[in-house]
């Protein structure tokens, strides 16, 4: 068997090596142009999700919150969802957004997913009606769910 140097040397490797080289930039070239404008691709994926479950369990948990607050008990929370989850998807390095095929349909490949966002939040609670309490839930929830103070209403309830 010959060295690669002695192939080279004899010509008869550099056929070949010219030969897979193209072959080479040839699938490089085509795989970046499948004939799909990958751009045009709506950014979703199709999920279930109940917006009803999360939203109940972001009350419970912030509703326990509230309740460790000193003088504040009994709080009921609403919670306003603005949509649903919204994801970051890979990109190539041409800019366009990655797809796979999944049962021959054409879905963005996601790398991050974040939680839906907040809208506005309610609180009625034992306490609430007090100013220094009001103060401390609204800063409390506004740190929590990074809303503005003007999204969230606190009262009071007998």
């Amino acid at each position: 068997m010959k060295s690669l140097t002695e192939m080279f040397k004899s010509g008869k490797g550099i056929g070949v090596f010219a030969i897979l080289l193209a072959a080479g930039f040839l699938l490089i070239f085509f795989s970046d142009f499948s004939g799909k404008d990958e751009k045009n691709i709506e950014n979703t994926v199709s999920e279930e999700f109940d917006f009803a479950e999360y939203e109940s369990a972001l009350e419970s948990r912030l509703s326990e919150k509230i309740n460790s607050v000193y003088g504040v008990s009994d709080s009921s929370v609403i919670v306003v969802l603005d949509s649903s989850y919204t994801y970051e998807y890979l990109e190539m390095s041409s800019g366009n957004i990655l797809v796979c095929e999944s049962d021959g349909n054409e879905i963005p490949v996601p790398v991050k997913r974040y939680a839906p966002k907040v809208r506005g939040v309610a609180v009625i609670c034992k306490g609430g009606d007090d100013p220094e309490n009001k103060k401390t839930i609204i800063q409390l929830l506004s740190s929590l769910l990074d809303i503005p103070s003007n999204k969230i209403w606190v009262g009071g309830k007998e």
